[in-house]
């Protein structure tokens, strides 16, 4: 009687470990699939934000005509539909230049609200921060990938 029911433990036991076991697995799995995901998610944002900033030095260079322009396009187009989708997966560095750049689009678009000072704070960004800062954007991002 006393064997039957070492048996019968031993079986609850090994069940018992087995069911346990398996279900530290399944979350593991589940957690390396997020992992996964994210990576993917983090990689295509950081493609786009190259593009965008290779888009940048391409449109506004320094000696191009009409820098408001080709800034108002570039973050109308790019920055609103791509850029701003994946914000959470930048680095502080990074989202310096971002704000930077959202906070200049905001501006542009209610430039009729600008005091002189705004106006040409957003003048001296347009026409030469710009550029610059797509250029340190470019080394940033190549950084970030080098990484990944």
């Amino acid at each position: 009687m006393k064997e039957g029911l070492f048996v019968l433990a031993g079986m609850a036991l090994t069940a018992i470990i087995t069911f346990v076991r398996d279900i530290i697995g399944d979350r593991c799995k589940i957690k390396i699939e997020k992992m996964k995901m994210h990576d993917k998610d983090k990689l295509e944002a950081y493609k786009k934000l190259f593009v965008f900033a290779r888009t940048i030095t391409k449109v506004c260079y320094p000696l191009a005509d009409d820098h408001l322009s080709g800034f108002m396009n570039i973050m109308k187009g790019l920055f609103e539909n791509e850029i701003a989708t994946y914000y959470l997966y930048y680095n502080p560095k990074i989202l310096e230049i971002l704000d930077k750049f959202d906070d200049m689009y905001f501006s542009s678009r209610n430039r009729g609200n600008l005091t002189i000072e705004e106006g040409e704070e957003l003048d001296k960004f347009v026409n030469e921060e710009f550029f610059c800062s797509a250029l340190r954007l470019k080394e940033l991002v190549k950084k970030e990938l080098s990484l990944l």
